[in-house]
């Protein structure tokens, strides 16, 4: 497949353009423009030859129209792939990790699960979670209420809201969500007796939000200690952390929209990331077999 990418501005011509903007504002939005073509279509007759090229190229390859780009979603997403990092081969470096790393470690846990689990185990997967959970994939749909609605009606179960409603209360949930990992080089916008310790385990954070707990899910203490329990009990190797300092700035998960939408305990847990955001995340082995571990005892209890 081709590949394309987003040029910069050399740095011999950035004084006047980018030397003096804000680091959220080096590059803006509008100017990133994708290399897509460089040469003209062949058609004497054409008025926007390279756009022809274009149209041809994605037509003869993917069967794709000018008309579906009304209807399209298309994505440019990092051209490597996930490579191990470090001369023994200890981490994990790729695109995504935020959040592929927790939906592929709780898939894998819910078909490891031994036997049958006491209670329903079950994992949802959302998208939309950077921009709002909005949608009707997002968090803060109400597709999940609809699920468990059927299931009670395959079960023979009266669907009424207080049955529904009751159902749901007793749920209990990992909000599958990465953290931030201690940075040994910004040590200053962590609190070192909180943060996340790359290669210690799978990261549980109690609350997220920022100046404290604004904007934040706080897990109860009868959930923390569930969580604890069961991890000790089975050796998942875990650590109690939180995101950053608490006036270097924050974040949420959906884990708050979960928990006043079911009314349930709630709590999130994950790996953490060095590079969060960044084209190449990066991972420690040691914390995706934790995290692995982790989801399948919780599934399990």
């Amino acid at each position: 497949d081709p590949v394309f990418t987003i040029p910069d501005l050399l740095i011999h011509l950035h004084k006047n353009v980018q030397s003096k903007r804000k680091t959220s504002d080096v590059m803006k939005g509008e100017e990133m423009n994708a290399l897509i073509a460089a040469f003209p279509d062949d058609d004497g007759n054409a008025k926007e030859k390279f756009k022809l090229t274009v149209l041809r190229g994605l037509n003869r390859k993917y069967g794709i129209t000018e008309e579906d780009f009304h209807a399209s979603e298309l994505s440019l997403v990092p051209v490597m792939g996930p490579r191990h990092v470090g001369i023994d081969a200890s981490m994990i470096g790729g695109a995504g990790q935020d959040d592929g790393i927790c939906s592929f470690a709780a898939a894998r846990a819910l078909g490891a699960v031994d036997g049958i689990p006491p209670s329903t185990a079950a994992i949802a997967l959302f998208d939309k979670e950077e921009i709002g959970s909005n949608g009707p994939t997002g968090a803060r749909s109400s597709w999940l209420h609809h699920v468990m609605n059927d299931l009670m009606l395959r079960a023979g179960i009266d669907d009424r809201s207080k049955n529904l409603n009751r159902c749901l209360e007793k749920v209990k949930v990992l909000s599958a969500d990465v953290t931030a990992a201690l940075d040994p080089t910004f040590k200053s916008v962590h609190d070192p007796k909180s943060a996340a310790v790359l290669g210690k385990g799978i990261a549980i954070m109690k609350y997220t939000g920022y100046g404290g707990k604004i904007g934040a899910n706080d897990a109860s203490g009868r959930h923390m200690a569930f969580l604890g329990e069961i991890f000790s009990r089975n050796g998942v190797p875990f650590q109690v952390t939180s995101l950053g300092a608490v006036d270097a700035g924050g974040g949420g998960t959906i884990a708050k929209y979960i928990s006043e939408s079911f009314n349930c305990d709630v709590v999130d847990a994950g790996p953490s990331l060095l590079n969060m955001h960044s084209p190449f995340e990066i991972s420690h082995v040691a914390d995706l077999h934790a995290t692995w571990k982790g989801f399948k005892v919780f599934l399990e209890s």
